[in-house]
């Protein structure tokens, strides 16, 4: 189903379908599941690369793969100014001050994703953990939630949570 979807059956079957699997998962975890990757405890993840890999010597890196199946919702990160900010204008020249090619390619470095800066992968000496063909041909982009969509989806995903 679309990951914006607001229609009740198909929030539904998603909500059941990830509850049979919970019985089978450790955890919800967005970030610390890469120890329990790296250190045996888990042998299969759902999550980003760099929370893998940041865990691992790079000489482990080849006893790991990380890939990205058909039809994923594909991230990216992005920044946001708050509409009221008190030195707005501040946070607009840090944000260009961090997009500088010469200043992203450290950020590239440590996380090791493809970069959205063009040039960037092709300037490091550091070869990215994600392969960019296979988020092209693999992954989309999740569509905007309307209110109501992230109403019900906020809804579910609480039940998903506090269900044994």
């Amino acid at each position: 189903y679309p990951s914006d979807s607001a229609d009740d059956k198909q929030l539904e079957e998603a909500k059941n379908r990830i509850l049979e699997w919970k019985k089978n998962l450790a955890k919800f975890d967005a970030t610390a599941f890469g120890k329990s990757v790296a250190t045996g405890e888990f042998y299969a993840a759902h999550g980003y690369a760099e929370n893998v890999y940041g865990e691992l010597d790079e000489a482990e890196y080849g006893n790991f793969d990380f890939f990205i199946p058909k039809d994923a919702m594909m991230y990216i990160d992005s920044m946001a100014i708050v509409k009221n900010s008190p030195n707005k204008e501040n946070a607009y020249k840090f944000l260009e001050f961090l997009y500088r090619p010469e200043n992203f390619i450290k950020v590239y470095e440590q996380f090791k994703a493809p970069s959205v800066i063009k040039g960037i992968e092709e300037k490091s000496k550091i070869k990215s953990l994600v392969n960019r063909a296979q988020v092209v041909e693999n992954a989309k982009l999740p569509g905007a939630l309307s209110d109501e969509a992230k109403e019900k989806q906020d809804k579910i995903w609480n039940e998903i949570k506090l269900a044994n």
